[in-house]
């Protein structure tokens, strides 16, 4: 049935990918069949750490590493400076910063960025995910202190391997809902502009 879908897919309709630039590589017949078995349609991952100048890496229902502009590091920007280093100051300025790169996209631009955060937050932003080594920073060194602590009064038989995993899901948790909020923040605005159509 499965493959019956992709058949019927590939028949009506060409593969379309969000940024030109990203067509540079061919793709076999069996990667383009796994990519309509995917679940999901977009999947972001933020870290502290850069690896060849990035901190974010976008995931598509197309693409294993979408090639995008810079936009989704103001994101990360705006997220570590508010949830990770706790710096107000960073986050108002990150904000804004993130308002005016949205005002100046032309309109094809906005929509590709809006539409794949949107896709990407989906469900609780269950598809997004931080890296280790930003939820556990120096400066939430306390959080995740006090959060391994609550976790071993509440089931005091927990190894410390099982209870560090446990906190970090949580943390997950919890920067998600954060990065939800910024971000209802950063649309509604936009949307009261009438950039977003209703």
């Amino acid at each position: 049935q499965r493959q019956t879908a992709y058949d019927n897919f590939s028949k009506k309709n060409s593969f379309v990918f969000l940024h030109p630039e990203d067509t540079g590589r061919d793709y076999s017949s069996e990667e383009l069949a796994l990519v309509m078995l995917r679940r999901f349609s977009s999947r972001i991952f933020i870290s502290n750490t850069q690896v060849n100048g990035n901190t974010v890496w976008l995931r598509t229902r197309h693409t294993d590493n979408h090639s995008r502009r810079s936009s989704f590091h103001q994101v990360r920007d705006t997220i570590k400076a508010d949830f990770i280093t706790k710096n107000p100051l960073g986050a108002k300025y990150s904000l804004t910063e993130l308002f005016n790169m949205c005002y100046g996209m032309e309109k094809s631009q906005y929509y590709s960025f809006a539409c794949t955060l949107a896709s990407a937050f989906s469900e609780g932003a269950q598809n997004t995910e931080f890296s280790r080594c930003m939820l556990e920073h120096d400066e939430r060194k306390d959080a995740i202190a006090n959060a391994q602590k609550e976790f071993k009064s509440k089931y005091p038989r927990m190894d410390e391997k099982e209870t560090t995993v446990k906190v970090l899901q949580e943390q997950q948790e919890v920067a998600r809902k954060r990065l939800l909020q910024l971000m209802d923040i950063v649309f509604s605005k936009l949307q009261q502009k009438q950039l977003l159509v209703d």
